[in-house]
């Protein structure tokens, strides 16, 4: 291509000015042309095919494969409880305020996770002694996932844990590194102050996993005796979500209830 010339008439400027600055406009367009989560009219709520299922340990069922009618209760459940959290995450409110703080799009956030069952995960309520020779009672594991992963992170939800079940088997460790023992009888399971089972409980669960996907709590510490790191950080984010996943569970079955699916 030549360069334009010199003596180019004054009308042949003004039309290359003015499509140089339609180019400039629409790249600036096509360069801002994110999700505008905040608008009502545009919040396309990601399909469960569209969500990432690569990443999936072995031995761990996607959620969301093959679509969610498919799956049966468990994913119906986790439906359930993640439509929740999104609306609540979405609202004005203390709990989607301080998560917010961490990470202004964090409902968008939110939608991007993929959901795994441990259908083989513990069931197991150990009772041990932490490192003061104090007998505790700990397990079995309600959820994980890898700390500050942001969007697209995986969250693993055991089977046989609080988000499911309401009970739990208590096996005793006489020592570091010995076998447990079951000792026949059992215990309620809780994640936070709400029973094992209950759509509280799972709120819970999906808004403990995702402060760790976006950085906004530290890492659980997982070590004998080492529990404490987990309750802490769920006692952080029922500071600021007990009573908005509470509010959010009771209008969830209300509607459900309404519409005849309770």
């Amino acid at each position: 291509m030549g360069e334009m010339s010199p003596f180019a008439s004054a009308e042949r400027l003004e039309a290359i000015r003015d499509a140089i600055k339609s180019c400039e406009q629409l790249l600036a367009k096509e360069q801002s042309s994110e999700i505008a989560w905040e608008d009502d009219a545009v919040r396309p709520l990601m399909r469960s095919a569209d969500l990432p299922t690569s990443k999936v340990a072995p031995g761990v069922q996607p959620v969301y494969k093959g679509g969610l009618q498919d799956i049966g209760e468990a994913a119906t459940k986790i439906s359930r409880a993640r439509k929740a959290v999104y609306e609540l995450l979405d609202g004005e409110n203390a709990c989607s305020a301080w998560f917010r703080r961490t990470d202004p799009r964090v409902a968008a956030t939110f939608l991007s996770l993929t959901f795994s069952v441990d259908d083989d995960g513990s069931k197991r309520v150990v009772k041990e002694r932490n490192d003061r020779g104090i007998w505790i009672e700990h397990g079995p594991y309600i959820a994980r996932t890898h700390e500050g992963t942001g969007p697209g992170a995986i969250v693993t939800i055991n089977g046989n844990g609080a988000f499911f079940r309401t009970t739990g088997q208590v096996y005793k460790i006489e020592w570091t590194g010995s076998i447990g023992s079951d000792t026949g009888s059992s215990r309620h399971l809780h994640a936070g102050p709400f029973d094992g089972g209950t759509l509280e409980a799972q709120i819970v669960t999906l808004l403990h996993e995702l402060a760790h996907v976006i950085g906004a709590v530290p890492s659980d510490d997982s070590s004998a005796g080492g529990f404490a790191r987990s309750q802490e950080n769920t006692e952080l984010v029922l500071r600021y979500c007990q009573g908005d996943a509470s509010a959010t569970a009771r209008k969830t079955r209300l509607l459900a209830k309404l519409s005849g699916n309770l």
